[in-house]
């Protein structure tokens, strides 16, 4: 486990997303989100254990683009919007921290995303 500050926890994340977003991955996001966009909720309510797999997926091949694409191309757009805005609603809670203030995570970079992703989700959660 590595101390961070909740600003490193940001950055990391956002240097993980790079890989995970990949170009399919951010296509269908863009090209399906309208039509999810009132649903989102529900949708990742119903599907959370869906998405936590999908997440662990991702974990295992943080490091490796192509493979993030190839995920990201047998994937419905609904379950990558989902874990979009799993992200994006993780990154707001994120920002409204002391960016100062720390928190312990795994210190490999898949198992870090998964953590974020999967277990801290449920305590960005509680605060929307």
């Amino acid at each position: 486990m590595k101390i961070y500050t909740y600003n490193e926890v940001r950055t990391t994340l956002f240097r993980i997303v790079q890989n995970v977003f990949s170009p399919t991955f951010i296509r269908k996001y863009e090209d399906n989100i309208d039509r999810y966009r009132y649903s989102i909720d529900r949708i990742m309510l119903e599907n959370s254990d869906r998405i936590d797999s999908l997440v662990r997926q991702y974990s295992l091949r943080t490091d490796f683009p192509a493979s993030c694409e190839a995920i990201a191309i047998k994937q419905s757009a609904k379950m990558l919007c989902a874990l979009y805005m799993r992200y994006y609603l993780i990154s707001n809670y994120l920002m409204q921290q002391p960016q100062d203030d720390t928190i312990e995570f795994p210190e490999s970079e898949g198992e870090f995303f998964s953590e974020v992703l999967i277990t801290f989700w449920q305590t960005a959660l509680k605060h929307f």
